[in-house]
């Protein structure tokens, strides 16, 4: 049995390995693994201890709670945050400065602390960004029509266009996520000047489903699926469905779970 629950970008696994004690008794070993989205695959046990079964309800409603306490201290801290931001993202508002260039100047803050400001930057002026996003160094988001759900997690180094990504969702480092297929208006020569190619607006917005992880070094261009794989290194050209694994370029389906 495996207990999911989600706080603050944190996920808590608890493991229940059921196995026989002495004298007839059934234990149940419970491990509380605690991992963010930069090793989520590899989780560090933080606590283990063996229970009578009827403690369990006990462990699962502490954990809860703990959830909550955090929950709590995060958006303690994101209000802090958003008033220490509160100049950068007022001259987004008064277009004293373009959204582009706070974006740029932010991804370079460094550790924790570049973390927080971004998280509260975005929270501000995106279309959605909830409490518990985390954007990593290097990182920009191009458009304020970025919708993000609950714990998304954005690795290093990675560019978002207009579009949206679903609660849960994992991107990878170095990963570009464009507005559609179709970047730039049409051209009748080779020869013309590429450089003064007018840009176009999707008509629609790419969207990527929630519980997906895109890896690293991906390229985006059209839906993917919610509960969804995207290997390291593919292009997504076409749309991928849901609960699959897909990778290459151009993206293919490998496996359907």
């Amino acid at each position: 049995m495996i207990c999911h629950c989600l706080r603050g970008g944190l996920r808590h696994v608890i493991l229940l390995d059921k196995r026989k004690a002495s004298k007839g008794h059934e234990l149940d070993t419970v491990y509380i693994i605690l991992y963010n989205g930069a090793s989520m695959p590899d989780g560090i046990i933080l606590k283990s201890k063996q229970i009578m079964s009827e403690d369990l309800q006990s462990v699962t409603t502490d954990n809860l709670a703990g959830g909550r306490r955090r929950g709590k201290i995060r958006d303690l801290l994101l209000r802090i945050a958003v008033v220490v931001t509160f100049p950068v993202w007022l001259s987004v508002y008064a277009k004293v400065f373009s959204f582009q260039t706070v974006t740029e100047a932010l991804a370079l803050v460094p550790g924790l602390l570049g973390i927080w400001l971004r998280r509260s930057f975005y929270y501000m002026t995106l279309t959605n960004a909830p409490t518990d996003i985390s954007v990593g160094f290097g990182s920009q988001i191009w458009g304020r029509g970025v919708r993000l759900g609950t714990g998304v997690y954005i690795g290093g180094w990675t560019t978002i266009n207009d579009c949206i990504i679903g609660k849960g969702t994992l991107i990878g480092s170095h990963v570009d996520i464009f507005s559609g297929a179709h970047q730039h208006g049409g051209f009748e020569s080779l020869t013309e000047n590429k450089s003064e190619l007018p840009m176009e607006r999707p008509e629609t917005l790419v969207t990527i489903g929630k519980n997906a992880w895109i890896g690293n070094g991906a390229t985006v261009f059209a839906n993917v699926g919610d509960n969804t794989i995207i290997g390291a290194g593919s292009i997504v050209i076409k749309p991928i469905p849901a609960n699959c694994i897909a990778a290459g370029n151009p993206a293919k389906v490998l496996k359907t779970v």
